[in-house]
Order: C-alpha cells, then sequence, then structure tokens
C-alpha cells in the first residue's frame, strides 16, 4: 500500500489503526513545537514535515479549509526559517486589544468563515478533477483554517488575545479530527489547547503597552 496513504497503517494503539502519516504528522508536530519553546532554529524544518503530512491527510478525509492552510504554514515555515537565520528579534512588551477590536476580529472571523465555508462546501461542484468528494464539516473546518490565520497574525504582533483565539481553534479541530478518526492528530490538538493557555499565563505576567 502507498506510503502517502492515510490507510498505510504503520502501528496499531490499543485497536487503533495509526498511519505512517498521521504518526509522523504527531511526532513532527509535537517535537516542532518543544523546538519553539526552546527557540531552536530546527523548529521551523521540523515544522515542514509536519506542515507535509497534515495537508495530505487532510486532503485524503476531505478537510480542504485545512488542508489549504498548511499552504499558508508552509509559507510561514519558510519565512520563519529565514527569519531565525538572519535576524533575532527579541521583545519584551504585549499587547492586549480593545473591545472594539476584539469585535471586529470576531465579526471577520465569522465573516470569512461563513464564505469560505460556502466555497468549500461546492469545492468538488466546482473543481470535480481535483475535489473528487464533498468536503466534511465545511464551516468549522473554515473556521479552523480562517480562526487560525488571524491568531497567527495576532501572536506575531504579540496581541495577548491570540492565546484565547488558539484556545477555541484548538477545542473545534479536536471535535472535527475525532469525528474524522484521526485520533492521534486530535490528541495532539488537545495537547496545543493546554500549550495555548500556559502561553495566555506566560504572557499575562509581561507588561502591556497600547
Amino acid at each position: 500500500m502507498d506510503f502517502f496513504d492515510v490507510n498505510a497503517i504503520a502501528t496499531t494503539v490499543f485497536e487503533y489503526k495509526l498511519s505512517y502519516l498521521e504518526l509522523i504528522g504527531t511526532i513532527s508536530g509535537l517535537v516542532c513545537v518543544w523546538l519553539a519553546t526552546k527557540q531552536s532554529i530546527l523548529t521551523w524544518p521540523i515544522g515542514l514535515i509536519n506542515v507535509i503530512c497534515l495537508f495530505i491527510i487532510f486532503y485524503q478525509i476531505n478537510l480542504y479549509a485545512d488542508m489549504f492552510l498548511q499552504i499558508y504554514f508552509f509559507l510561514v515555515a519558510i519565512y520563519g526559517w529565514f527569519t531565525w537565520t538572519y535576524h533575532k528579534r527579541e521583545s519584551t512588551e504585549v499587547r492586549k486589544s480593545s473591545n472594539k477590536s476584539i469585535l471586529i476580529i470576531v465579526v471577520l472571523i465569522l465573516l470569512f468563515s461563513t464564505l469560505m465555508g460556502y466555497f468549500m462546501k461546492n469545492i468538488h461542484l466546482t473543481l470535480p478533477d481535483y475535489f473528487l468528494q464533498a468536503a466534511s464539516f465545511p464551516f468549522l473546518d473554515s473556521f479552523i483554517a480562517v480562526a487560525s490565520i488571524f491568531a497567527n497574525i495576532m501572536m506575531a504582533r504579540r496581541i495577548i488575545e491570540n492565546w484565547v483565539l488558539w484556545i477555541i481553534i484548538d477545542v473545534v479541530a479536536v471535535y472535527v479530527y475525532m469525528q474524522k478518526g484521526i485520533l492521534f492528530i486530535s490528541i495532539l490538538y488537545g495537547v496545543y489547547c493546554f500549550i495555548a493557555w500556559n502561553g495566555y499565563l506566560s504572557w499575562k505576567k509581561i507588561r502591556y503597552v497600547k
């Protein structure tokens, strides 16, 4: 069976059939985050492995919005790798959004998630040569993709609410991935949820700027 097929089983864990892709994707995801906490530049190449694995998995299980999100994360990883190689940036300040800004962000996320959701719902009709089956959870999947981009931008701008948004994203992702039967990826995002909570608590200790 093709190594890159989600049905190519690497091992069985408590009767759960774990594919090579999911195994490598889970391990690389955990290692990537651990290296990021150590500020190791290796977090970026390991992250690329994770992104590639998830891209292939999400395509095969019809989570197309999440699949497209991996392209964004791939570009971010390349940029991060380049930036960490040639530039060093340090900051000891974080920002806190106003209620108005939070409301705008929420509205934009819901708007773009809805628009993307409708597109993903019909993508197998619009591009039948590339997407043979209908998208699974098109609106929730689109929310994960859109909200992740907003959270990533907020994190780059050191806005503390990015961690709250990541927690919401991770909770939704755990549900969707559990429903799609990728148990270990679901557990991985459960771990990400706790990491996001720890990030929020850590950033609360840093002084705020406007």
